[in-house]
C-alpha cells in the first residue's frame, strides 16, 4: 500500500489534471473576443452581444445542474437563490418548478438588457460602416462570432462535466443552489452596458483613438471578467460540499 502522503499527493495531481483543461478553455474563451477586436474581426457591439449570449447559455447549463442535483447541501454564498420550503433532496416536480422560474426570471432579465444592447450599442454607438456586421451577427452569419460562441459552449461543457459530475457535486448540492435569479454576472453585464455607452459617447466617439480606445475598454472588461470567472471556476471544482459561486 502507498503511504498516506503519497496517496494525498496522487489525489492532488489527479485533481490538478482534471481542473487544468477547464482553466485553459476559460482563458481561451475570454481571450478570443479581445483578439477578435484587436484584429478587426469583432466590433464593440459584437463583444457585448457575445457576453450576453454567454449569459444566456449559462442559464440552460444551470438548468441541467438543477435537474441533475441530488443533494440537500444548501449554499450560503448566493442570497439570490430561489428558496425552497422543504429540506432534503428535491423531487422531480420541485426541480421542474425551479427550472421554469429560473428560465422565466433570468431570460426575462437578459431580454431586457438585449434591447439596450441592440438599440443603443448596436444601432446608435456602432459606426454606420459596421451596420452590416451588426445585422449579420444578430442572424448568426458572422463566422468569427459563431466560432466564439462554440468556444464558450465547449468551455461550459468542460466545467459541467469536470466541476459538477466528475467531482461529485451533483450528489451533494441542492438544486436551489443553481436556481439563482440574480447574481454577479447580472451586475457585471449591467455595468458593462452602462459603462460602455457612457465611455463611448463621451470619450471615444468621433476621436482619432476611437478604435484603440474600444479595444482597450474591451481588454480591461475581459480581464475583470476572466478573474471573476477563474474565482468562480475554482469554487466549482472545489471538493464536495464546497461553495457554489454566484456567477
Amino acid at each position: 500500500m502507498l503511504p498516506n502522503h503519497a496517496i494525498i499527493f496522487s489525489g492532488i495531481v489527479h485533481r490538478k489534471l482534471r481542473v487544468l483543461p477547464a482553466y485553459l478553455m476559460l482563458i481561451v474563451a475570454n481571450a478570443l473576443p479581445v483578439w477578435g477586436a484587436a484584429v478587426g474581426k469583432l466590433v464593440f457591439f459584437q463583444v457585448i452581444y457575445l457576453y450576453w449570449f454567454e449569459s444566456l447559455l449559462l442559464v440552460f447549463f444551470d438548468c441541467i445542474r438543477i435537474m441533475a442535483a441530488q443533494g440537500s447541501h444548501r449554499s450560503s454564498m448566493n442570497p439570490f437563490s430561489v428558496l425552497e420550503k422543504e429540506e432534503g433532496s428535491a423531487s422531480l416536480r420541485r426541480k421542474t418548478g425551479l427550472v421554469i422560474r429560473t428560465i422565466v426570471v433570468r431570460v426575462g432579465l437578459l431580454l431586457f438588457y438585449l434591447l439596450f444592447i441592440v438599440l443603443f450599442i448596436g444601432f446608435q454607438l456602432t459606426a454606420k460602416a459596421h451596420g452590416v456586421d451588426v445585422l449579420e451577427t444578430l442572424v448568426f452569419r458572422n463566422r468569427f462570432f459563431n466560432t466564439s460562441i462554440l468556444v464558450f459552449l465547449i468551455n461550459m461543457t468542460v466545467q459541467l462535466i469536470g466541476g459538477f459530475f466528475m467531482n461529485g457535486k451533483y450528489r451533494t448540492e441542492a438544486p436551489a443552489n443553481y436556481a439563482s435569479i440574480f447574481g454577479g454576472r447580472t451586475i457585471l453585464i449591467h455595468v458593462m452596458i452602462v459603462g460602455s455607452v457612457f465611455i463611448h459617447q463621451y470619450f471615444f466617439q468621433g476621436k482619432s483613438y476611437e478604435a484603440t480606445g474600444e479595444i482597450a475598454y474591451i481588454g480591461i472588461f475581459m480581464l475583470i471578467k476572466t478573474v471573476s470567472d477563474l474565482l468562480s471556476l475554482r469554487a466549482r471544482f472545489a471538493p464536495e460540499n464546497g461553495s457554489v459561486p454566484m456567477i
